[in-house]
């Protein structure tokens, strides 16, 4: 790989969205000794400690703490979590890049270590790390030698799976770049005040009749995460989802997982929420339009298909890619006015809920 190709592939890494909305996390958490630390070789993360006082240190330790179903109301909390989010996406690319061969290892340490450090130093955004299951940013805190976080092993590199990361990077870019996606995953980690996400799953599953402001943009953002996810999953060969699964993890236990707002309540999940939308608004009985079968079967297919890797998940570890095939299918417009449609929303969702 020569030197031109290299940077192109660094550039890849660094200007998705994630690296405008990791801004707000680096330099509220900044360290003054960050260098120092970083020059040093191995290195104990949880035995870190930053020269001098950071004022934030006090809101850091309180915003990221792990809420469960309990949603995070404060809008600067909600914030540094939403770019702290979007910098381990980037850590979790380097990683991902380093054991596919999409890029040399020796080429990314050095920055590595440095985004690493810059986060790491603090004890609540380790415990971020493991309560919201950053596999690949423990696994590249310990191939750059940085130790003290987990004892996940980074994999082999398999060196013929470049191509199969370029097109998981274009997958992920296009979910990155969604305010729909983005609305939804605000909706369902409890980031939307004026809106619990179990009003919107009890709308959904039929237990009530009163559409919540935002429907139709939590529902087209949910439809777009199954269906592009569930593309990507199905273009990997049988049983090798695994690693790749691990970048997704938490968002598929929350698509998978039943939300209970309270103990022998209201109890459901986001895909069996979906399922009963589709089967109660989709269903041939009621719409015989040739989109609403092919929607009805896509739905069907790409829920059933991430259930699968999900339920599997930990069985397996070899990393193998397969390459993400951008669909036609996936395509918001026509579907968005169609659902606008059934729930009698205005099409205009980025000025209306």
């Amino acid at each position: 790989m020569d030197q031109e190709e290299v940077h192109e592939r660094l550039a890849s890494l660094r200007h998705g969205p994630w690296a405008s909305k990791g801004k707000f996390a680096l330099k509220t958490m900044y360290a003054p000794n960050l260098e120092e630390i970083v020059g040093r070789g191995e290195i104990d993360l949880s035995q870190i400690e930053p020269s001098g006082f950071n004022e934030n240190e006090t809101f850091i330790q309180r915003s990221l703490r792990y809420s469960g179903n309990v949603p995070v109301t404060d809008p600067k909390a909600q914030k540094l979590r939403g770019s702290l989010d979007s910098t381990f996406t980037h850590l979790q690319l380097m990683e991902l890049a380093i054991q596919t061969g999409y890029l040399p290892s020796d080429v990314v340490r050095e920055s590595a270590r440095a985004n690493l450090a810059a986060v790491l130093w603090s004890q609540p955004a380790q415990s971020f790390v493991q309560a919201y299951q950053y596999l690949p940013v423990a696994q590249l805190a310990n191939r750059v030698d940085m130790t003290g976080l987990s004892d996940a092993r980074p994999p082999e590199i398999q060196d013929d799976n470049a191509l199969r990361f370029a097109s998981f990077l274009a997958s992920l870019r296009q979910l990155e770049s969604s305010p729909f996606v983005s609305y939804w995953k605000q909706v369902a980690d409890g980031q939307v005040g004026f809106q619990s996400g179990e009003a919107y799953l009890r709308y959904l599953s039929g237990e009530s009749e009163e559409s919540p402001r935002g429907t139709l943009k939590v529902l087209a953002g949910l439809r777009e995460y199954v269906v592009t996810l569930a593309d990507l999953v199905r273009s990997l060969p049988r049983g090798s989802e695994p690693p790749f699964v691990s970048f997704y993890r938490y968002w598929l236990d929350r698509l998978y997982v039943d939300i209970t707002s309270t103990p022998g309540q209201f109890s459901r999940s986001w895909a069996d929420a979906l399922d009963v939308w589709v089967q109660n608004n989709l269903s041939s009985e009621k719409r015989s339009d040739p989109w609403v079968r092919e929607e009805r079967e896509l739905l069907a297919d790409s829920s059933s298909t991430l259930r699968r890797v999900w339920q599997q998940y930990a069985l397996r570890s070899e990393p193998d890619w397969g390459l993400f095939v951008p669909s036609d299918r996936i395509s918001l417009k026509p579907t968005l006015t169609r659902y606008g449609g059934l729930l009698q929303h205005d099409e205009n969702l980025l000025s209306k809920g």
